[in-house]
């Protein structure tokens, strides 16, 4: 009886080719569920949310507080995953930031007496790093222009799901 001698293990191309396979499946699968899981934070903003009547609910130097002390909490903690984002944007070029985001102000979005969202601006004390020299660690800002990077994103009302404004991404302010 003759057997099939033609299998994988004795040819290395086709287990080349098998694992390239493997490898291809498996991204666009990982690829789906990571878009998947990110759509689940990141949602778009509808017009009638941006045009919605505005309310001031708290600003930093203000001793307004319309906010409940855990809502207030969460909207920090957004800013601050919002901001971390900075590391693939902003902070590519140009610039260094202290990764103490601070919450600068919440606006309330509403429609009557229905809130349909928050606005949040939050920023970082922030350096221009591209006319100076910061040194080969980057820890030399004495000679930087130093500014904050600011950003503001919509958040929805039961605090699972938000997005950064697409008309105030991040930039650098002197």
């Amino acid at each position: 009886m003759k057997h099939n001698t033609d299998s994988a293990a004795k040819n290395p191309a086709k287990i080349v080719l098998l694992s390239l396979f493997f490898t291809l499946i498996m991204t666009v699968a990982l690829t789906i569920v990571s878009s998947k899981a990110a759509a689940s934070s990141r949602v778009g903003v509808p017009d009638s949310v941006r045009n919605a009547d505005s309310r001031v609910l708290f600003e930093l130097g203000n001793d307004r507080m319309e906010l409940e002390a855990e809502v207030f909490a969460q909207l920090k903690s957004i800013a601050t995953e919002q901001a971390g984002i900075w590391g693939d944007t902003i902070l590519e070029g140009d610039y260094q930031a202290d990764g103490a985001t601070r919450l600068d102000a919440v606006e309330g979005l509403y429609r009557g007496d229905r809130l349909l969202a928050y606005r949040i601006r939050y920023s970082e004390s922030a350096w221009y790093t591209g006319d100076c020299n910061p040194g080969p660690r980057g820890r030399d800002l004495a000679g930087c222009q130093e500014g904050r990077i600011s950003e503001a994103s919509y958040v929805w009302p039961s605090l699972r799901e938000w997005t950064v404004d697409d008309q105030s991404w991040a930039e650098f302010q002197r």
